[in-house]
């Protein structure tokens, strides 16, 4: 029988995506503006850590536990992208296409990754040989 999940500050525990979506603004907002590095370094951070989880998926690391990790950290490194594309400001140096440019440049690479992989299959394991 499963425990229904508590509360803990408009979190839910036990729902590891409320617990992220709680999350996420935050870790970036703290690497990115109030530590001072920038987008970059902001990038960078989250970019290794991704890899690292990456790597201890491939060592053998549980396939929930890295999934949840690397939900936690795509989030933060989606925004430091998204801010570096959208935003122009002087301390942390982005480029300053704005919303509308950067959300469209989104939107074409998942729409070129989509078709991609609808086409080349890449995404699918090979399928089992019966003897």
């Amino acid at each position: 029988m499963r425990r229904p999940a508590r509360r803990l500050s408009g979190v839910v525990v036990g729902d590891p995506g409320g617990l992220a979506a709680a999350l996420l603004p935050q870790h970036r907002d703290v690497v990115v503006e109030h530590a001072g590095v920038g987008y970059a370094v902001s990038i960078a951070v989250f970019g290794v850590t991704l890899a690292l989880i990456a790597l201890a998926r491939g060592l053998g690391a549980g396939a929930v536990l890295t999934f949840w990790l690397a939900f936690v950290v795509t989030g933060p490194l989606g925004a430091a992208v998204g801010d570096v594309i959208a935003r122009d400001s002087e301390p942390h140096s982005g480029l300053g296409l704005g919303a509308i440019s950067t959300s469209t440049i989104f939107v074409a690479v998942i729409l070129g990754l989509v078709g991609y992989l609808t086409v080349t299959h890449r995404d699918r394991p090979p399928a089992k040989v019966r003897a």
